[in-house]
């Protein structure tokens, strides 16, 4: 009788262990994003890639310019820092992708979680992948408006 009690004490102890360390509390503070250009690095889309943010009554629109069309939103819930992907609408040639998620502010500018990514009317997803958004440099701005620049210039 005492190894079961043991035995059930443990495995109880284990799994609050376990469920309380799967999700980071907040970054203390109160952050925010900037309107300007960022880069949006997500392997359940692309590696990276440029991107621009504007702010939204519930919290940021981030359009991708880079590799994937389309946009999505990060809306602010009512837990300091915390930001939730919303209607996805982001399209790679003929596939179209949709895109879920969570994550937190980390500091000004920046914000970091995790992502699950899915073709529609498909079973094909990436699961739980991590996504950062973080400002772009001079020098990556820079460099992007002159491709797209070339490219506007190729079509002509």
């Amino acid at each position: 009788m005492k190894c079961i009690k043991k035995t059930v004490l443990g495995a109880g102890a284990c799994l609050l262990l376990t469920s309380c360390t799967t999700k980071l509390p907040p970054p203390p503070g109160s952050h925010h994003l900037d309107p300007g250009w960022y880069i949006f690095d997500c392997d359940a889309l692309y590696d990276k890639g440029i991107c621009e943010v504007t702010k939204i009554a519930p919290g940021y629109k981030v359009n991708l310019l880079e590799s994937f069309a389309g946009d999505f939103e990060l809306h602010t819930t009512r837990t300091r820092n915390e930001v939730i992907i919303k209607n996805a609408h982001v399209n790679y040639r003929d596939l179209k992708r949709t895109l879920s998620g969570e994550g937190y502010m980390r500091g000004k500018n920046a914000a970091a979680g995790t992502a699950t990514s899915w073709i529609k009317m498909s079973r094909d997803h990436r699961k739980e992948r991590a996504w950062s958004l973080r400002p772009a440099t001079d020098r990556e701005v820079r460099k992007f408006k002159e491709r797209e620049e070339a490219r506007a210039n190729s079509k002509k």
